[in-house]
């Protein structure tokens, strides 16, 4: 029989059955379960990591010198380099809007097309040579990494 995802969690939280020779069949029930679930959960850790990846990564650049010259920066802290900063918040907005779209044609295409997009986007935006193709790049990225959170929050 199969369970809900919540049946799961509330089991796999309950105190853990001693293992005696009457009740090893819940136990070996419940390592089964898990065995089911752990290829879904990695690639959706791997998507939270990337998410967390996109975002944070700029402002590891942002505060190298050699980076902020290589895009013109005026400004000591690369304080002129909001935007860019901003870009992929901006792109995870417009991105967050895909929940409905995920209901209506599925989950998986649509953590999918986040993945893709993100993808794609990030490794362009690591070959372009100037800070508006760096902030459009990042505003897609920020689409598919916007697209991943409905999809991963509602699996």
């Amino acid at each position: 029989s199969h369970r809900n995802l919540d049946e799961f969690l509330d089991e796999a939280f309950l105190p853990p059955v001693a293992a005696s020779l009457d009740n090893r069949e819940p136990v070996l029930e419940f390592l089964l379960e898990c065995s089911r679930a752990a290829p879904l959960l990695l690639p959706l850790a791997c998507c939270n990591a990337a998410d967390a990846i996109e975002i944070l990564s700029l402002g590891y650049c942002l505060s190298d010198p050699v980076f902020l010259t290589a895009l013109g920066s005026s400004s000591a802290g690369g304080g002129d380099l909001g935007p860019l900063a901003a870009a992929v918040f901006c792109g995870m907005l417009v991105g967050g809007l895909s929940g409905p779209i995920g209901d209506s044609y599925g989950r998986k295409p649509v953590l999918l097309g986040g993945l893709g997009a993100s993808f794609v986007s990030g490794l362009a935006g690591s070959m372009v040579g100037g800070r508006n193709l760096l902030a459009a790049s990042r505003f897609v990225c920020g689409i598919g990494v916007g697209g991943m959170v409905p999809a991963l929050f509602s699996l």
